[in-house]
C-alpha cells in the first residue's frame, strides 16, 4: 500500500499582524512561502550576502520516493511608499518568465540528499518563526550569525524580514549531495508553483535510502530598488513610465512601482515557495 503528499513551504507574515490566521499556527500570522528581506547593501553588490532558505525538509524512515517539486517566487513593494503615504500596503506579483532575474540578483534551488547528523536540543535562543540557525526541520531562513535592530530578551528577531541589518549564512552546501542529475544546483522555475503536473515531475519517483534527508533548498541574492537603470520603461523624470510593447510581465509591473531618486522605491524579491512530494510504502 502506497500514501502521497507534500511538503510545503509557509511562514510567518508581517503583513497579517493583529489578524487571526489559523487553528494550527499559535498565534503566529500566517501565509504560503516564505517572506525575503531588504538588501543589506544597497550600492554595492558585493557585499550582499545570500539569504538561505530550507523550504521543504524530510528524512527518510522506511522505502520513500521523491515523486515531484515546486517552486514559486513574487516580487512585492509597499505601495503605500510608492505613493508617498504613511503605512504598509504590500502588493505582490508572481513570477511568471521562468528564467527571470534583476541586473543585480538573482535566485539559485537546489533538491539534495543529507546525512541526518543534525544535532539535537542544541538550537540558540535566537531561533524564533521560520528563523533557525544552521539547518531547520521545517520552512526556515537559516543563518549562522546577524544582526537585527528589533529583537526580543532573548535576541531573536521580532519578524526575522524586518529590522535585518547584517547576516551571514550557514555553510550548508560542502554536505549536500545531488539527489539527480542536475537537481544539485539550477536557477530557473522548472516546476512552476500552479503546475498540474507536480505530483509526477521526476516520473516513477527517486528512491531515498532509510536515514537519508532530502531537502529543497533556496538562496537568494536580493536586488536594491532603484539603483539600476530601467529605460525605456521610466521617464526622464524618475517617475514610473508605461512599459513599451513586449516588456516581460516582471518587468512591467517593476516599471510600474519604482520611484527613482534620493531615496528610491520599488520591487524587489519578496516571497519564496518551494514543496516536495512523497510516496511512502506502508
Amino acid at each position: 500500500m502506497k500514501r502521497r503528499f507534500e511538503l510545503s513551504a509557509s511562514g510567518i507574515d508581517e503583513s497579517l499582524v493583529g489578524m487571526t490566521s489559523d487553528p494550527w499556527s499559535r498565534g503566529a500570522p500566517q501565509a504560503p512561502g516564505l517572506r525575503i528581506p531588504a538588501a543589506l547593501s544597497l550600492s554595492d553588490v558585493s557585499k550582499r550576502p545570500r539569504y538561505y532558505f530550507c523550504l521543504a525538509t524530510r528524512v527518510s524512515r522506511k522505502p520513500m520516493r521523491v515523486l515531484g517539486c515546486r517552486q514559486g517566487l513574487t516580487l512585492g513593494v509597499n505601495l503605500a511608499a510608492v505613493n508617498g503615504e504613511p503605512g504598509y500596503q504590500p502588493l505582490e506579483f508572481a513570477v511568471q518568465t521562468p528564467d527571470f532575474k534583476f541586473p543585480d540578483g538573482n535566485v539559485s534551488w537546489h533538491i539534495v540528499l543529507e546525512q541526518n547528523s543534525k544535532p539535537r536540543n542544541q538550537k540558540p535562543l535566537t531561533d524564533t518563526n521560520n528563523w533557525s540557525y544552521g539547518w531547520a526541520d521545517g520552512p526556515a531562513m537559516l543563518y549562522d550569525s546577524f544582526t537585527n535592530t528589533n529583537v526580543t530578551t532573548n535576541g531573536a528577531p521580532q519578524f526575522y524580514m524586518l529590522g535585518l541589518t547584517a547576516y551571514v549564512p550557514p555553510k550548508l552546501y560542502p554536505s549536500w549531495h545531488p539527489i539527480a542529475a542536475d537537481l544539485l544546483s539550477f536557477h530557473d522555475l522548472r516546476f512552476p508553483q500552479n503546475s498540474n503536473q507536480a505530483w509526477s515531475a521526476f516520473g516513477d519517483g527517486i528512491e531515498v535510502e532509510n536515514g537519508t534527508r532530502v531537502s529543497l533548498y533556496a538562496t537568494v541574492l536580493q536586488t536594491a530598488p532603484g539603483t539600476y537603470q530601467l529605460s525605456p520603461t521610466v521617464t526622464g523624470s524618475g517617475t514610473p513610465g508605461s512599459p513599451v510593447n513586449g516588456t516581460p510581465p516582471e518587468w512591467a509591473f517593476v516599471s510600474a512601482y519604482t520611484i527613482t531618486g534620493e531615496a528610491p522605491v520599488g520591487p524587489n524579491y519578496w516571497r519564496i515557495f518551494g514543496s516536495l512530494i512523497f510516496e511512502d510504502e506502508i
